[in-house]
């Protein structure tokens, strides 16, 4: 598989008792087109927030392109190598 252009590894979100995502593990390379389906409330919007870094995340590292991977706590948008 060519290089990840996104990457996400181990990623949860949860809203106090809720776990809206668990675990979720997660490579798109390069021109490949992917879907996120599922029903209302399972937690599509909260993965490409926690991915585009608006949705802070309660475990797991996600990154985008050639950035390094955010990981739980992050502060900035901005990441550099």
């Amino acid at each position: 598989m060519p290089e990840a252009v996104i990457s996400v590894k181990g990623l949860r979100k949860s809203y106090g008792e809720l776990e809206a995502l668990r675990g979720i593990d997660l490579d798109v390379a390069r021109g490949e087109v992917v879907a996120v389906l599922g029903a209302s409330g399972s937690g599509k919007t909260t993965l490409l927030r926690a991915c585009n870094y608006l949705t802070p995340f309660s475990a797991g590292e996600a990154g985008f392109m050639c950035t390094r991977p955010v990981q739980v706590g992050f502060t900035s948008r901005v990441i550099s190598s």
